[in-house]
């Protein structure tokens, strides 16, 4: 006989014109739990607020709730980066998705993009280089002509600055030796491309659920760039031509909810960028006919199906 699996999740609602504190509304989620609470194969226990978590001893109280007596902890939401220690001792004893391990490799590009290229996907060129490294930053100019310097953990397109010479270079990796106490720097090789052939992807439980491209006012010539981190601006567009690639980075990076950006260059398509949170566009979801609580309940049910015992 086949164990009931016991659940919780912490999925907030957004509400609008606050400040958001998640990436569905009130009824998609709603709906999530009412699925949840009708499915006979699970004992679902509620959907808690995980920022008001105690820990005592070896428990984990939210909301009146045990979590470390639940089989499975499902969350999504914005702001979390505080309570990944809370998170990764939590999944030493229960299984938790997203999966903090994944969610520390997508917030690191040059982590995500090792393990991506490993796995064999077009990744763009990228190099960590040391700020007094001069001979190597000379190198790398010289065969990529023109660079991205990025933060390793950024968002948004902030920070992202295009170089093309040494000289700006070197400069670069000394201010951010002397202010940001940065001792080495992550750059990208820049591929010329065609902006009106990006495909942003978001990825449910493996799957593309459709794909997307930022609306021209998001542009600030060649990138993204969206200085206050509002997101939106956003349309469908045919994944098609990056599904295979989407999905397969999926499988090795996060099984759960995840994103990744690709651009149009004359050697194909380029993963450049990997997002934990990637676009919710209710019109976007609308237009490739899927439901997203449908496709977050499926999800979670399916990792619950999985676990032994």
């Amino acid at each position: 006989m086949t164990k009931i699996k016991k659940i919780a999740i912490y999925l907030p609602h957004y509400k609008e014109g606050r400040k958001k504190k998640g990436f569905l509304t009130k009824n998609e989620v709603g709906k999530i739990e009412k699925v949840l609470k009708s499915d006979a194969t699970i004992k679902f226990l509620g959907n808690v607020d995980f920022k008001k978590i105690k820990l005592i001893g070896h428990n984990f109280f939210c909301n009146g709730i045990n979590l470390r007596n639940t089989d499975l902890f499902f969350w999504y939401a914005p702001g979390m980066k505080k309570y990944l220690n809370e998170l990764k001792a939590l999944s030493k004893t229960v299984k938790v998705i997203k999966s903090p391990k994944s969610f520390i490799v997508a917030a690191d590009k040059l982590l995500a993009h090792s393990l991506l290229k490993r796995g064999g996907l077009p990744v763009a060129e990228f190099a960590l280089v040391a700020y007094d490294n001069l001979a190597g930053m000379q190198k790398l100019i010289k065969k990529w002509k023109t660079i991205l310097v990025k933060p390793q953990r950024g968002s948004f397109g902030r920070g992202i600055i295009k170089i093309s010479d040494f000289e700006t270079f070197r400069d670069i990796a000394g201010y951010l030796k002397m202010e940001h106490k940065q001792n080495q720097i992550f750059v990208e090789r820049f591929y010329e491309n065609d902006t009106s052939k990006w495909i942003s992807t978001t990825i449910i439980n493996g799957e593309v659920a459709y794909g997307y491209r930022k609306k021209k006012e998001k542009f600030a010539g060649w990138k993204v760039y969206d200085i206050k981190a509002k997101g939106g601006d956003a349309y469908y567009v045919d994944p098609a031509p990056v599904k295979k690639l989407a999905e397969k980075a999926a499988k090795i990076l996060d099984k759960s909810i995840v994103g990744f950006d690709f651009i149009k260059t004359k050697w194909g398509y380029k993963l450049v960028d990997e997002n934990n949170f990637p676009g919710f566009y209710p019109e976007a979801f609308a237009a490739a006919r899927k439901d997203v609580s449908q496709l977050i309940s499926e999800m979670i049910i399916s990792h619950a199906k999985k676990i032994r015992g």
